[in-house]
């Protein structure tokens, strides 16, 4: 099992990516998701349960739309809640994954 703590939207230096764009910060958070699993030979495919913080539930319908479009189908399991903010100015959504890679 790889427990992935919470991924943001966030380059190699540190900055944000995709700016006030939910549905774009949330593509970043699960491209740093790919990334990890595949360090440890895995995919997204492999996700078993996502724990989604939201800072707006407005940006809902986008964050979602990204989810599922990435996630397939069936989708792991997944909770969704709002914060009232994240650990970091300008972040929007913040993703943790919990995979199981089979060797």
């Amino acid at each position: 099992m790889l427990f992935i703590s919470g991924q943001v939207a966030s380059d190699a230096d540190g900055d944000l990516i995709g700016g006030p764009d939910a549905a774009r910060q949330t593509e970043a958070v699960f491209e740093r998701l790919r990334a990890v699993l595949r360090e440890c030979g895995a995919d997204l495919d492999d996700l078993v349960s996502v724990t989604i913080f939201l800072a707006d539930m407005q940006d809902l319908a986008a964050v979602s739309e990204v989810r599922n479009r990435l996630l397939g189908d069936p989708p792991p399991a997944s909770t969704l809640v709002e914060v009232s903010r994240l650990a970091e100015p300008g972040r929007l959504v913040e993703i943790n994954g919990i995979a199981v890679i089979s060797s």
